[in-house]
């Protein structure tokens, strides 16, 4: 992008100018997605982490559209330095920014529905705190009930938390483990949409 800057100073000063401010305008959006990208890297990532910090990013489009909407433009300060001597941004540009922020949701909902639908019961986070045993597929029952009355196990939960728990007692309880495992030790990634 760089050289392309710079081979328009000798061609066109207003494209030139004009590219520059585009960049400008944009950045603060690819600034965020970039911060989402980098929060579903890492080793302790999961399905059930990347679910919440996908739906939070998506979410806050909304709240990106409304404030924008209203020139409330702290979340966005590259977009605040463009805006005009009163600290407006025109009209015509709030338009074009809160449509495509609009775009860039409806993309990410498309791109991520698989991981956006996925049930994540309340039993897999805190077996512990789980009441409704009678919620669960019946070969599942018996099984619950022994973990959920296990005091070795309840310490353990207490110590490592849920992911480290399903791990240290997927022999102890094979049938849980198999609606778990997948949850715990994929890793999913936004490499795709960049």
């Amino acid at each position: 992008m760089a050289l392309f800057i710079k081979f328009l100073d000798e061609i066109d000063l207003v494209l030139k100018e004009n590219l520059k401010q585009r960049k400008i305008e944009i950045t603060d959006i690819f600034e965020k997605m970039n911060e989402v990208n980098l929060k579903l890297q890492g080793n302790k990532i999961n399905f059930i982490k990347a679910k919440g910090i996908i739906s939070s990013f998506i979410f806050k489009f909304d709240l990106y559209r409304t404030n924008i909407n209203r020139q409330e433009l702290s979340q966005f300060p590259n977009l605040k330095s463009c805006s005009d001597v009163n600290g407006l941004i025109p009209e015509d540009k709030i338009l074009i920014f809160t449509d495509h922020i609009l775009q860039l949701k409806k993309d990410m909902k498309s791109r991520f529905q698989d991981l956006l639908e996925l049930q994540i019961c309340n039993w897999i986070l805190d077996p512990f705190s789980f009441e409704f045993v009678e919620d669960l597929e019946p070969h599942l029952q018996m099984e619950f009930i022994d973990l959920k009355h296990n005091c070795e196990a309840q310490l353990i939960f207490k110590q490592v938390g849920y992911e480290l728990v399903w791990i240290k007692l997927k022999d102890t309880y094979p049938q849980l483990w198999q609606q778990v495992k997948l949850l715990l030790l994929s890793f999913p990634s936004t490499y795709l949409i960049e």
